[in-house]
């Protein structure tokens, strides 16, 4: 999925279809090393790790599976708290009641509103989290106020008093120059400079959210976190890496994304992130 695509179901919902429940082998790159390696290495590679960032291609299915199962493994040998891209601040509480039981799933799952394929690749990690009450941390910024930042600019978030905001200053202290090209590349040249420095600052919430909520469950709780979010987000240690590090976080950054299965990781590839999980890529029949 490329990160137009990802900003349009941010900033305006839109249907993903539906998705099956293949499962297939996947292949594990260091990319310092640049070669395979097995899951017992990435394991390894854990231990050291504060937080564990996968940036996901949202409509991935493989992906989605070797998240749940890599999850599953790493959760038995490592203290563990799961943190969600695709779960916003102020879905946390509702999250809480139903991880403690307090409200059933129809509940939960009736209760608020979720990304179009949540049932099918996100709600069974919350699910699993739940089976080993693990916490769960909804670490997006609402989608309301991205969109006010992306329309109105930064200032409009500044009348605001929410409890499901970062902090501030938080938005704009971590900024990056390379960031911010890749960013303009992405989204082209189009429409005016101010509309440009608006999607770049509702970028920067997006990121500082999730920084935030990360770096307080690990300091809070003494845990490791495991975070999924979109690639861009976090390929080449830029977004939310550059901000945790920044925070004293000790990051491992894995990039996970479909080849051809009779391709392996090119030199472009390698610069993603330091772990790279290549799944197949869909055959159109």
């Amino acid at each position: 999925m490329s990160f137009r695509k990802a900003l349009i179901l941010f900033f305006f919902p839109l249907a993903l279809g539906a998705q099956t429940n293949e499962t297939s082998q996947v292949r594990i790159f260091d990319s310092v090393l640049k070669k395979e390696i097995s899951q017992e290495i990435l394991e390894s590679k854990v231990r050291d790790a504060d937080a564990v960032l996968i940036g996901e291609e949202h409509d991935d299915t493989a992906g989605h599976v070797w998240q749940l199962e890599t999850l599953k493994k790493l959760s038995e040998k490592f203290s563990f708290a799961l943190s969600l891209e695709m779960l916003e601040r102020d879905q946390q509480r509702i999250l809480n009641e139903f991880l403690k039981g307090d409200l059933t799933e129809k509940g939960y799952l009736n209760g608020t509103v979720f990304w179009p394929n949540y049932l099918s690749d996100y709600h069974p990690l919350v699910e699993y989290a739940k089976s080993r009450k693990l916490p769960v941390i909804a670490s997006n910024v609402p989608r309301r106020y991205a969109n006010l930042v992306s329309q109105k600019g930064l200032s409009s978030l500044f009348r605001l008093h929410s409890p499901f905001l970062p902090p501030k200053y938080l938005i704009g202290l971590h900024r990056q120059e390379q960031y911010e090209s890749k960013l303009k590349a992405a989204l082209g040249h189009h429409g005016s400079t101010a509309n440009l420095g608006n999607f770049m600052d509702a970028q920067y919430l997006w990121d500082a959210s999730m920084a935030d909520a990360i770096a307080e469950a690990f300091y809070a709780m003494g845990r490791k976190i495991f975070h999924i979010n979109g690639r861009f987000h976090s390929d080449q240690g830029m977004g939310v890496p550059f901000r945790l590090r920044q925070m004293g976080l000790k990051v491992l950054v894995i990039s996970v994304f479909p080849v051809n299965q009779s391709v392996g990781p090119g030199e472009e590839d390698f610069l993603q992130a330091e772990v790279l999980v290549l799944t197949p890529r869909k055959v159109a029949p």
